[in-house]
């Protein structure tokens, strides 16, 4: 059965309809108790969407101040990492140079005295170089046959 509250707030005609197809008795005005959820009784009604439209408008200018702020805070901490990234490259470098520089004196050193032997060397090849090379020649021009020794030696049985 149809309550008249719902009957009550149609107001195109169709409630008639409605209460002849039911067999109800028409209900001769609302009832107080419900007019404030009947939308063409309350008041309040027309004031609801304005209201709700301001609550969205407030929630979408809450919504952009959040992201920008999230925008915000995320370029200001690539600024920083970009900031400290620079400083520790920098520190490196120092770092670097400073002890690159202990290294290319060793370098230096390292090379020096390996000059001095190869110039020593030379000198040396220069002193008895030919006295070496008439030895070689002498020793590989002569030669001496000799037996070896194990060849002497009697068999074993």
């Amino acid at each position: 059965m149809v309550s008249s509250y719902y009957l009550d707030c149609l107001t195109d005609g169709s409630a008639e309809i409605v209460r002849s197809l039911h067999k109800t008795p028409k209900a001769s005005k609302p009832s107080l108790m419900y007019a404030h959820h009947c939308p063409s009784t309350n008041p309040n009604t027309k004031t609801f969407p304005k209201a709700e439209r301001e609550a969205q408008k407030i929630v979408q200018k809450a919504r952009e101040y959040r992201s920008k702020r999230v925008k915000d805070a995320k370029n200001e901490a690539q600024k920083e990492i970009e900031e400290y990234r620079r400083k520790k490259d920098d520190e490196f470098k120092e770092f670097e140079k400073k002890h690159t520089s202990g290294n290319k004196k060793a370098e230096e050193d390292a090379s020096k005295d390996a000059d001095e032997q190869v110039k020593k060397i030379k000198e040396a090849g220069n002193k008895t170089g030919d006295k070496v090379i008439d030895e070689l020649l002498r020793l590989v021009t002569e030669v001496k046959p000799e037996v070896p020794d194990r060849v002497n030696a009697p068999l074993k049985a």
